[in-house]
């Protein structure tokens, strides 16, 4: 299929949704030295496929803390990488507690957004305060993270 993608000249950009830092290895193999940019859809994977040579991210997880995700895109191969990662890795569980009400509570209530957690497509009354404190103790370690990191939002 990323044969055939090429071909046409009509792609410059994938999103990967594989969550498989092996296989988007393999597909930017493929893609090596054509237009088409590939970006990593899952957390997870991003800096073995970022270090492999994907173009950057591009899932629901920037809604919650997308100045992390920049920075970990253009500094990957530095030393706090890791530790970045890490974070974003555990924090992208997140992802599974009533997306994207979550992620609209998370904005709302810690960044300051004047947003409600209404959506199309959850109910927002679904967003327990179990999830919310859930919500919080990710907000309190990455708030760790930036003053150790010195990551300024």
């Amino acid at each position: 299929m990323l044969a055939a993608c090429v071909q046409t000249g009509r792609f410059a950009f994938i999103k990967d949704t594989c969550c498989d830092g092996a296989l988007i290895g393999r597909r930017l193999e493929l893609l090596r030295g054509t237009d088409i940019a590939l970006y990593n859809a899952n957390a997870q994977t991003l800096l073995q496929t970022l270090r492999q040579g994907c173009a950057g991210y591009c899932g629901v997880m920037a809604n919650f803390h997308p100045d992390l995700y920049v920075r970990l895109c253009q500094n990957f191969n530095s030393d706090s990488a890791q530790v970045l990662q890490s974070f974003l890795a555990l924090a992208a569980f997140a992802e599974g507690l009533t997306y994207p009400a979550a992620a609209k509570y998370y904005l709302s209530a810690f960044e300051g957004l004047p947003l409600r957690i209404n959506s199309r497509s959850v109910d927002a009354a679904l967003l327990t305060d179990y999830q919310k404190s859930i919500l919080s103790q990710m907000r309190t370690l990455e708030m760790h993270l930036r003053k150790t990191l010195e990551i300024h939002s």
